[in-house]
């Protein structure tokens, strides 16, 4: 591809306009494919100040030639998914910060609520105020996300808060070190994620923006949390299957978490508010 002024100082327009006339001139077809990835010369990502930029949605996608651009992985995954709609995913408030999914800081698959805004995976079950009365014990064995795509996530649309607290859902998700989760570190690997997200952009894909899906915490097998700003308790027990899927009970509630009393069921006073 011949240099230009404007190839030079990183302008993505004028470098896909330059390669897209180099595949013309060869009797390639670029609008035959479905997405284009354009890869700088070497030592342009410290030239351009970038190691990857993408359309959101689109179907292009700029990497510099090393070790933060097209040579890794979650790079690629995160710009390539970036075409196809999914926005960076955040925790603590930091966006690009969820190391469980490419679309943070990881190598592995997309996270629960990434996966069904895309259509790869379908939630095990889906709780609201119609399906999961108060004071009611819900018991799910969740597969991991790996075994998908059907049911392997459960979908919290909190709505017994009332129109003016409902303003996120939730999702509950088992991650396991296999397959495409195959590079996902320990600090998810059999562990239950919890995922957060603008309920508006959940509940209809058609809203525009960015539904921040943010990690809000990873729970061990054998733990018990209650979520005070949901009136939500939650409980896991051992992994079951191999190590594929975790027992998880729920409970709503209206004021406290002893509102949900089983002779079945361990639910400590754990109380852990995430807003």
């Amino acid at each position: 591809m011949p240099c230009s002024r404007d190839v030079d100082q990183c302008d993505e327009s004028s470098v896909s306009a330059a390669a897209r006339k180099q595949l013309s001139s060869a009797g390639i077809q670029a609008d035959s494919f479905s997405q284009l990835l354009y890869v700088l010369p070497k030592d342009y990502g410290s030239v351009c100040g970038w190691a990857s930029i993408s359309d959101l949605p689109g179907r292009q996608s700029w990497f510099s030639a090393d070790s933060y651009g097209i040579f890794a992985k979650g790079t690629v995954m995160q710009e390539m998914l970036n075409n196809l709609g999914l926005y960076n995913a955040w925790r603590d408030g930091i966006e690009s910060s969820d190391s469980s999914t490419a679309m943070g800081f990881g190598d592995s698959c997309p996270s629960a609520p990434e996966l069904r805004r895309l259509g790869w995976a379908t939630p095990l079950a889906q709780l609201n105020s119609s399906s999961f009365p108060l004071a009611t014990f819900k018991t799910f064995t969740l597969p991991a996300t790996y075994l998908g795509p059907t049911g392997v996530m459960i979908m919290i649309q909190p709505d017994w808060l009332g129109t003016v607290a409902y303003k996120k859902n939730l999702y509950l998700s088992l991650r396991v070190r296999a397959a495409g989760d195959r590079e996902l570190t320990e600090e998810f690997n059999g562990k239950l994620s919890i995922h957060e997200l603008n309920k508006d952009m959940d509940n209809d894909f058609f809203v525009p923006g960015d539904p921040r899906v943010s990690l809000v915490q990873v729970i061990n097998p054998g733990s018990a949390v209650t979520f005070a700003s949901y009136k939500l308790a939650l409980s896991t027990n051992a992994l079951v299957n191999g190590g594929s899927s975790i027992p998880i009970t729920l409970c709503r509630f209206a004021d406290r978490s002893a509102e949900c009393a089983s002779s079945g069921a361990t639910l400590r006073a754990v109380i852990t508010d995430y807003n």
